[in-house]
Order: structure tokens, then sequence, then C-alpha cells
């Protein structure tokens, strides 16, 4: 399905010269995807998304080499949005007609309310319980409560996270949950993502797992390089 979508992304028009056509244009497209949907959204980012993720995705394109950051600059300043919405969407929908499409699956925390303690205090107690469930299908999969005082939405949601078997899920959650470092919450690696040989939408879907950790390193790099002098 990646290959599919390279070689239609193959198709929209290049205006570099012959002799800068190093990297196909579905190549630099889809690196420029995964970058900005993993949060690299400058050029520059782009290109510290691909040296941060440099063997993974060497693997994953079947590469020997991949651009530099002012490849996409060239590309991307030349393509037609509509154009490149048009095949975004006409890939979509194929994959969902072979099935191939992520589920998409919502975590939320909801106080209960008999339980709350100190209400008013800056440091109130209650019971929370956090819930996995698939919206489309009102299914609740999976659930975990915690004490407010005692633990973190944060890692109880990681730890329904690692249970999951299912693979090409798409976890959605509140802005509480988009940390840079998440990972550490609970000591590992959490496997967030799916196998994109077999799901390759998940190769474009918020950098999770191995690459997260190396992005959000190089997001540090990039803000330390511009606030230097």
């Amino acid at each position: 399905m990646l290959s599919e979508l390279i070689e239609q992304l193959n198709q929209l028009p290049d205006k570099r010269r012959g002799a800068g056509r190093r990297h196909p244009l579905g190549v630099v497209l889809v690196l420029s995807i995964m970058a900005t949907v993993s949060g690299m959204c400058s050029y520059r980012a782009m290109g510290d998304f691909v040296r941060a993720n440099e063997q993974e995705l060497l693997r994953l394109l079947d590469a020997k080499r991949l651009p530099s950051y002012s490849t996409p600059r060239r590309v991307i300043m030349h393509i037609p949005t509509d154009a490149l919405s048009h095949v975004l969407g006409h890939w979509n929908s194929s994959a969902e007609g072979k099935g191939k499409v992520l589920q998409w699956a919502q975590l939320d925390g909801k106080a209960i309310k008999a339980t709350v303690e100190g209400y008013g205090e800056s440091r109130q107690d209650f019971v929370n319980v956090v819930s996995l469930f698939f919206g489309q299908q009102r299914r609740v999969v999976a659930s975990a409560s915690f004490r407010n005082k005692e633990e973190s939405e944060i890692k109880t949601v990681r730890q329904l996270i690692e249970k999951q078997t299912a693979k090409g899920l798409v976890y959605t959650a509140d802005a509480l949950h988009a940390q840079k470092n998440s990972s550490g919450h609970t000591g590992k690696q959490v496997p967030l993502r799916a196998e994109v040989e077999s799901e390759p939408q998940a190769a474009l879907c918020a950098g999770a797992g191995s690459m997260r950790a190396r992005n959000a390193a190089a997001l540090q790099q990039q803000r330390v390089r511009e606030r230097a002098p």
C-alpha cells in the first residue's frame, strides 16, 4: 500500500530539472508527510526527522539514501495542494476498499462524582475511570481506574495501550497525553506503532513507536538551534 501511494505521488508535476531528480518525487513527498504528522513541520525539522529515523526509513522505503532538508523545500513549493489532496484522498479510499484502513480507538477519563474528596480544594481526590473504546462500534474494549492523588491518567492510559494486541489502531486522547517524552512514563518504549509493512498508514500517523523518542530528541535540538544567537 505504501508503494502504491508513492507511485501515485510520482504522477504529480515535478518542476525539478532532470539532473536534480536524485530522489523520486513520491519518496520526497511521503517523507515530508511523515515528518509533518510527527510534528516536524519546518524544512529543517523535516531534515531532522529523516536523520533521526534514517535506518528505519531506508528499510521501509527500500532506499539506498534519503534526501536532505533542502530537497523537500524545492519539491513542495511547486506542488499544487489540490492535486496532492486528491492523491491522498484517492489512496485512502482505495485502502478502505481493501479493508486496510486503520481503526480509531478513543481514550478518555471521567471522575466518579460520588468519590470526590476535598471538593473545591487545589488538590482534591477522586476515583477516575479511563476507558478505551471504539466510537463507531459503540464498544468499550478496556478500562482502568485510579485515585487522583496516587496515580496519573497519563500512566493509566499508557498501561491500557500496552495491553492492546490489535494492530492498525490509531489512538486519540486529550491534549494531556500529547507529551514529547511520553514513552518515559512507564519506563519503556510503548509499541504504539502498527507494523508498517502490513498497515502502511501507521507510518503517516503521529510518528509513534520507536520513531517517537528520536523525533522528540530532534525537536529539542531544533529548539536549541533556533534559540542560539
